[in-house]
């Protein structure tokens, strides 16, 4: 499976440490791991490992074990508290020095997966600069699920409150990379697009996922299309020339637009373009 994961065209890959392995494996999983970090960083893709969760006495071995230049980030699940937050980022800044990596190389991919991470999302993601994305787990029969207790719908309308909390916070908190995370049903490739059109909607940046046939449609929804890009180029465009003019507001598309609108625009076309 990680020979192929490379080639089916996903932003980033994640090496998973925690659920996808078994409790007898997790020692020579590491070991695999660290060879793979290299060698999808030779094949030119973003790489990340998912290590096991603070309340659980393997992360910081998981953290020893693959840290290297190599790696981009770390995903650290079963986030609760700020306090584990920063517990992994002292854990990370020691083997960034033993390893003569510049402190805050590699990032955190922090996974919000309880009702208290969610109450506690600000703080959380705010706890250490290091923290570059975060994630809401509302899978089905997922932590979040249990801890909640809700019913699952094709609509999602039960995760809507996860979903806008998160996000808030992450936006409050300067984490540049709000991510939706996995839907578990891989047959329902509709029911994906659909999921992933309504966290576009709100702000979310892309989606984890957990199946080579969801990469492409993620791809697609995630991308700004053309007619986006050309309505905030016209933007600044309009705003430009109303400057030049001494006026504050302009006409796009018959709307008015004015200066806020600008740095709006901005900053939606430097994300777009990154």
């Amino acid at each position: 499976m990680l020979e192929k994961a490379s080639g089916y065209g996903a932003d980033a890959l994640i090496i998973d440490l925690e659920d996808a392995v078994p409790a007898a494996q997790k020692v020579e999983t590491r070991v695999i791991a660290r060879e793979f970090v290299d060698t999808f960083a030779r094949r030119g893709n973003t790489v990340l490992v998912r290590v096991n969760g603070p309340d659980t006495g393997l992360m910081e071995d998981d953290l020893t074990a693959v840290v290297r230049v190599a790696l981009t980030g770390v995903q650290v699940p079963k986030v609760h508290s700020a306090d584990d937050v920063l517990g992994a980022d002292t854990v990370l800044t020691r083997l960034e020095e033993e390893a003569r990596i510049p402190t805050g190389h590699i990032e955190l991919l922090i996974s919000l997966e309880s009702a208290a991470a969610i109450h506690f999302a600000y703080d959380i993601l705010s706890a250490a600069p290091r923290v570059g994305c975060a994630l809401v787990a509302a899978a089905e029969h997922g932590d979040l699920h249990g801890d909640l207790r809700f019913v699952t719908t094709k609509t999602e309308e039960e995760i809507l409150y996860v979903r806008s909390a998160a996000l808030v916070a992450a936006r409050a908190a300067g984490v540049p990379y709000p991510i939706d995370g996995v839907y578990a049903d891989v047959r329902d490739i509709d029911g994906f697009a659909d999921s992933c059109r309504r966290a576009r909607q709100i702000g979310y940046r892309g989606k984890k996922v957990i199946h080579p046939r969801q990469v492409d449609i993620a791809n697609e929804i995630f991308s700004a299309t053309p007619q986006e890009l050309e309505h905030y180029e016209r933007i600044l465009e309009a705003m430009g020339l109303a400057e030049r003019e001494g006026r504050a507001v302009a006409e796009v598309d018959g709307r008015m637009v004015d200066i806020a609108m600008v740095e709006t625009a901005r900053r939606a076309l430097e994300e777009i373009r990154r």
